[in-house]
């Protein structure tokens, strides 16, 4: 009987050590279970206090504390506190939204910024490639215009003068030629320049070569020969010391131009406009204008000054040459005029005209010997033509056309 009970209690001992193990292994898997309950529910508490803020946390903590307790001021005081701190966190997490949707925005101007950077970089490089062919296509043309080639050069003209853009490019260029002092391309480049302002253009030649600002250009010491001024307007110009023998200026407006100490011998002035009015008209000074060509007015009658040469000039006096006023004013009278109005009932004496020879208005031919003469064209045989029409063999002053009752009414003396 001892020895089944002492069996008994021996037998019991393991299992009381493995229950034993299984308590320790369930304490330590309890123990383990509230740290990780402890360590989750503390992740969302700190992110709610991240989220909240130091201040807004420890209000809500105080108030915690004080919402059961008896005094009502500490309460209403906590609740306070908590609203406040409540607003001062919603204001600053809309800030940061606000900002953070801000963001995408500046980026999004930001790079349209970029963007139209790049197109007018982009622009800017088309301009300057489409400005480097059209500067070269210009180049091209003038270089036609200045040629001698009679066809090259309407081809060249026609372009540059179709094309306002081209055009500017092209004057400003030739403008730069004739002020470069160069002698070998000034007088070429003044003559393609006239091609390009001609009328209708709506350019002047004192545009083209003065700067803007300057009331007036100034050209000398330039000598150049058979150059085409027609439908050229000049606008207010001086010319010093220049030599435009045998220049055309033909419908031209020379109404502000003055030429100084010049050489224009052999220039036609036919058809010119010499004035606007009494008070606007070209100024010769000290100027060969020997075998030169006009068309004489009563308004351009005082635009010859001191030192003025007309040796062989021809002086036309058309048939009912009126002024413009005076055609409006008198128009019946302008048509039952048979001869030429005069400049003056008489020349005076002093008057540079004064010295001519006059001739009947359909009479030219002496003028064109004496020009052909001074030209080196004259052989003996016209020499002697010249000789038997009755024209001076020399000549001081000017040759008068007009008609032939008018010959003496002008003080100058008759050749048939």
């Amino acid at each position: 009987m001892l020895y089944t009970r002492m069996t008994s209690s021996n037998t019991s001992r393991p299992d009381l050590t493995e229950l034993e193990s299984e308590l320790r292994d369930l304490r330590q898997f309890k123990h383990e279970s509230e740290n990780r309950s402890q360590e989750k529910s503390k992740v969302p508490i700190f992110l709610m206090k991240l989220w909240m803020g130091p201040n807004l946390s420890q209000s809500i903590e105080s108030w915690m504390k004080v919402k059961g307790s008896s005094s009502p001021e500490k309460t209403i005081t906590a609740t306070a506190n908590v609203l406040a701190a409540i607003l001062r966190r919603l204001m600053r997490v809309s800030f940061l939204f606000i900002l953070m949707a801000l963001i995408p925005i500046i980026l999004i101007i930001w790079q349209n910024i970029i963007m139209e950077r790049q197109n007018q970089s982009l622009i800017a490089q088309i301009e300057a490639e489409r400005t480097a062919s059209s500067n070269q296509q210009v180049t091209e043309y003038l270089r036609l215009l200045m040629s001698d080639d009679d066809r090259q050069v309407a081809a060249a003209e026609g372009f540059l003068v179709s094309d306002l853009v081209n055009r500017d490019i092209s004057v400003e260029r030739l403008a730069a030629l004739i002020k470069s002092g160069n002698l070998d391309v000034q007088c070429s480049a003044l003559r393609a320049l006239t091609r390009i302002i001609q009328y209708p253009s709506d350019l002047t030649l004192k545009d083209v070569i003065a700067p803007k600002g300057d009331k007036r250009a100034i050209v000398s010491d330039l000598q150049c020969e058979n150059l085409d001024f027609i439908g050229v307007d000049f606008g207010p110009m001086t010319f010093v010391d220049v030599g435009f023998s045998q220049a055309t200026f033909g419908s031209s407006d020379l109404s502000d131009v003055k030429f100084e100490k010049s050489d224009l011998r052999h220039s036609d002035f036919s058809g010119t406009h010499l004035c606007k009015d009494y008070n606007r008209c070209i100024s010769f000074r000290d100027v060969d204008l020997s075998y030169a060509s006009f068309t004489y007015t009563n308004r351009n009658k005082t635009v010859f000054h001191d030192g003025v040469i007309l040796k062989g000039a021809q002086l036309k006096f058309e048939r009912n040459v009126l002024d413009a006023d005076e055609d409006i004013r008198t128009p019946q009278h302008a048509q039952q005029t048979q001869h030429s109005t005069l400049i003056s009932p008489k020349i005076p004496k002093e008057d540079i005209v004064a010295s001519g020879v006059c001739y009947e208005t359909s009479f030219s031919q002496c003028y064109l010997y004496h020009k052909e003469r001074d030209l080196g064209r004259l052989g003996a045989q016209r020499l002697n033509s010249l000789r038997q029409s009755n024209c001076p063999i020399n000549l001081e002053g000017p040759i008068v056309l007009t008609a032939t009752s008018s010959c003496k009414n002008l003080g100058l003396e008759l050749r048939w």
